[in-house]
């Protein structure tokens, strides 16, 4: 029964490291974010570039099943499509919506 409290032990702690992991993650994600918010208005002639980034961070946060990030970046994502794509950025609203 010992052998098993150890087993059971270190899954404990492998699970705590991984829930440590996951929101030092959502840290950086959101620290992206947030530059790359400040950051749009001295690219509001370059959003094809700031598109891209966006999109990246959205990958990581969908990776990493970060349901509010995701949400967010989306959300940015439409802001930068509006009135550039109309397809995409009503594909962007509709995926927000089914978050």
């Amino acid at each position: 029964m010992k052998k098993l409290g150890i087993s059971v032990e270190k899954l404990l702690q492998v699970a705590e490291e991984l829930q440590k992991r996951r929101e030092a993650l959502r840290v950086r994600l959101l620290s992206i974010k947030m530059m790359l918010d400040r950051g749009e208005l001295r690219m509001r002639d370059r959003k094809a570039e700031a598109v891209g980034y966006y999109q990246r961070v959205l990958e990581l946060a969908r990776r990493h099943r970060l349901r509010q990030q995701e949400y967010e970046l989306l959300f940015q994502l439409a802001r930068c499509w509006k009135g550039v794509n109309e397809e995409k950025f009503l594909n962007c609203l509709r995926e927000m919506h089914d978050i």
